[in-house]
């Protein structure tokens, strides 16, 4: 077959030791994305002359032959997923990204491009990929989808087209791979290829919780509305004893009005059409001092979460995960269990799909104060917080008792609660005067 200018060879695999860098994929049957679909074809490249095909019932011996080889892969996790239930043995499998050695070119490139462009760019696919760094097209047609009419077939019995199509596969993504690490090198000062290998670890996690699903307690989430309606409606009636009422026309300019009448006007920051911000971001500062805005941010979080879990109707959902975004997070959708309401009750109605699993619940102790303290003893040879947390205190008391002046012993939840604006909030290039703001609201006086 013919691969831009090169001619490549497709042979069966007879028990050949490749090089160390071998590219992996398979074709397999098409299935919805929660289940892991069969395997038809596996295919292998080196960047050598020949494309090998590997017999399903040697795949174990060939991944065992190369055991301590790169398997090169666009989208490992779910090629990962599809070797490990044929051969039966995750932990074969598995134990590769433990060892570092599964590399994803669709991972590579959206670190890059965030190296590059500051943003992680939306679309990866192998298409893109080989007409961008390679200038090859890779047509995708109806052969891609029709691959589950060869399961149970041997290689011999598989139209030479459908091999070819398999082929360009592997050969695309091993001098992707390949353009890919030369620009990496660029960027790439602290030798971790741009954090490689731990966010192709992430990719594979976050696609096992997307297809096992999370269990959800809809018996729990229809009593716990009932309690949230009632809850709503004591809200509503202190709004509505303001002239404030959901579905009133005239809503805005009546929310403005009574901004203006507790005279926060000046206090509040803009929004781009010059109205006066309902953030709560913004009112949260001033709840204490005014029933108005405690029974607005009371309504709007109640109203927010009820809306929330009405949109679950499956005992089981299926969070579908970006693993790497602009700032380095990830980001969780349909529903985003990463950003629960903080409404009391609704992470209760999560719970493990059946009574054989558990939540295992994992923090770092003051990870990101702990790394700031580092930082600063690393640039300055000394550091408060790091002399804090060595000698075991909690900052988040420490702070409080100095912001509150009293004893740390003393301090309540709410308090230590508190404390962590200013913890986190200074390290991230937080204002004096946003904080004064903060304390305002929290009936704390700081000048």
């Amino acid at each position: 077959m013919k691969f831009g200018e090169t001619d490549y060879e497709i042979k069966i695999w007879n028990g050949e030791k490749l090089n160390k860098y071998v590219v992996i994929d398979t074709e397999t049957e098409v299935v919805p994305f929660i289940h892991t679909p069969r395997c038809v074809t596996i295919q292998a490249f080196d960047g050598g002359k020949d494309v090998f095909y590997v017999p399903l019932e040697k795949a174990k011996q060939f991944f065992e032959l190369h055991k301590l080889h790169h398997l090169i892969m666009h989208n490992a996790p779910f090629d990962m997923d599809v070797l490990s239930k044929l051969m039966d043995d995750k932990g074969f499998m598995y134990s590769r990204y433990d060892a570092n050695l599964v590399r994803d070119t669709g991972v590579l490139y959206k670190l890059l491009h965030l190296a590059q462009h500051g943003f992680v760019p939306f679309k990866y696919n192998l298409k893109l990929l080989t007409e961008k760094y390679l200038g090859v097209v890779i047509e995708k047609d109806e052969r891609r989808e029709n691959f589950a009419q060869f399961l149970g077939k041997d290689i011999g019995d598989i139209p030479q087209e459908y091999l070819e199509y398999g082929a360009g596969d592997v050969i695309a993504t091993f001098f992707v791979y390949q353009t890919l690490m030369g620009l990496i090198s660029n960027h790439d000062r602290m030798g971790t290829l741009l954090s490689h290998d731990i966010q192709v670890k992430g990719e594979i996690a976050l696609q096992h919780i997307y297809k096992n699903g999370i269990g959800f307690d809809l018996l729990k989430r229809d009593e716990w509305l009932k309690d949230v309606d009632y809850k709503m409606g004591i809200e509503a009636d202190i709004l509505a004893s303001w002239g404030w009422v959901r579905g009133l026309k005239g809503i805005n300019d009546k929310y403005e009005q009574i901004i203006k009448l507790l005279g926060l006007e000046d206090k509040l920051p803009k929004t781009k059409d010059g109205k006066i911000s309902s953030a709560s971001d913004d009112l949260k500062h001033f709840r204490l001092k005014f029933p108005f805005i405690d029974a607005y941010l009371k309504y709007q979080e109640l109203e927010k979460a009820s809306s929330f879990v009405r949109n679950i109707e499956s005992s089981r959902v299926h969070p579908r995960y970006s693993s790497i975004m602009n700032t380095g997070r990830t980001s969780c959708s349909k529903p985003n269990i990463q950003q629960l309401p903080r409404v009391g009750g609704v992470r209760e109605m999560f719970k493990p799909v059946s009574e054989d699993n558990v939540f295992i619940d994992i923090d770092y102790s003051s990870l990101e104060l702990a790394t700031l303290a580092q930082v600063n003893y690393t640039k300055f040879g000394e550091s408060k917080m790091g002399d804090l947390i060595n000698g075991g205190k909690c900052l988040h008391y420490y702070t409080a008792s100095s912001v509150y002046n009293k004893p740390e012993a003393q301090i309540t939840k709410d308090e230590r609660q508190f404390a962590k604006i200013p913890n986190f909030g200074f390290g991230a290039n937080m204002s004096p005067s946003t904080f004064v703001s903060y304390c305002a609201g929290m009936g704390v006086d700081i000048d």
